[in-house]
């Protein structure tokens, strides 16, 4: 089932020919590829699904692949033909065929079953021993100047005991038949794998529709800005995690956040594009009463960028509003 629905997103994206890659995005399903892999491993580890280990291998090439496709596109592509390039890229392709080789032999999957063992054996049972032989210790001693009447008390209750088992006990029918206890893990099973089931076909609508939008004439198309000369490191882009607080700079923080939410939609505008084709091509992609946001986001925008007037605290709250506004609605259409 996993295997199928991860060939059906395949044939969906080979057919309407969605190639465009986003650095964001491959980061997301490098987040979702190890989040895969870990829930792989948790079974293995609790004995339990012995089947799981075959999927093990297709996580890991997609975990390899995707790690080398993010650092792609980070570089430009004279980049790709350096030596250097070619060494790192052909080691991690190394290490991907050794991590498949790995966990798709038997006695590598018994060596991980072995650890938990061994972890328990060599350092959580010397511990419990340690904690078992002081806490003794110490109630022995706290307990010793009673001994005598704590073993009188539990004699009487052994005689108690003992003689009620001696009655006489009643027949049992002769056409009772024991019952067979309950087996938890026979329902756990299918509970578990339609579980998966269901969750893998809801991930790949989920993805369909999502990049159903950003389907776009050509097939591959750039939306990042490479890294290339010394300038890039002379004057590096801010890490935009939080607004600034001078009101000039809180405008453009929240305008770059608003192209991010642009490429996200699937909107395609060049390095060279201005403002207006900014807004032009994004009318394309939102709905037609978000109009009015990316006007007031433009606006806004080219009072802080180009004029010398005074930016107030009115204006950082505009676009704010007209940003938060805009990526509710990305949001929303991610989520259809």
């Amino acid at each position: 089932m996993i295997i199928l629905i991860s060939v059906g997103y395949l044939a969906v994206i080979v057919h309407r020919q969605n190639f465009a890659l986003t650095y964001d995005d491959r980061l997301g399903f490098l987040s979702l590829s190890i989040k895969v892999l870990v829930a792989c491993l948790i079974p293995i580890l609790t004995f339990a699904w012995g089947e799981l280990p075959r999927f093990i291998p297709f996580v890991i090439l997609l975990f390899i692949c995707t790690l080398i496709l993010t650092q792609a596109l980070r570089h430009d592509p004279s980049v790709y033909l350096q030596r250097r390039y070619r060494t790192a890229v052909l080691l991690c392709s190394a290490l991907l065929a050794l991590l498949v080789v790995l966990f798709s032999s038997s006695w590598f999957i018994n060596l991980l079953l072995q650890l938990p063992y061994l972890f328990y054996r060599w350092v959580i049972a010397p511990i419990i021993m340690l904690v078992a032989l002081v806490v003794g210790g110490a109630l022995m001693l706290l307990f010793s100047p009673l001994q005598d009447k704590i073993r009188s008390f539990l004699s009487q209750i052994y005689d108690q005991f003992v003689g009620r088992l001696n009655a006489p006990l009643q027949e049992l029918p002769e056409n009772m038949e024991a019952e067979a206890p309950f087996q938890l893990l026979d329902y756990l099973s299918p509970l578990f794998t339609l579980a998966i089931s269901i969750a893998g076909l809801i991930l790949l609508v989920r993805l369909i529709k999502r990049n159903r939008h950003r389907f776009q004439p050509s097939n591959a198309k750039e939306t990042r800005t490479t890294v290339s000369g010394s300038r890039y490191f002379e004057a590096a882009a801010p890490a935009d995690l939080f607004p600034p607080s001078e009101p000039r700079k809180a405008v453009r923080y929240y305008y770059r956040c608003f192209l991010r939410t642009c490429q996200k939609m699937g909107v395609f505008f060049p390095s060279s594009a201005d403002s207006q084709t900014i807004e032009q091509q994004s009318q394309k992609f939102f709905r037609p009463e978000s109009l009015g946001q990316l006007r007031q986001v433009r606006r806004v925008y080219i009072k802080a960028r180009y004029s010398d007037d005074p930016v107030q605290e009115q204006d950082v709250q505009q676009i704010k509003s007209a940003y938060e506004y805009l990526k509710d609605e990305q949001e929303e259409m991610d989520k259809r």
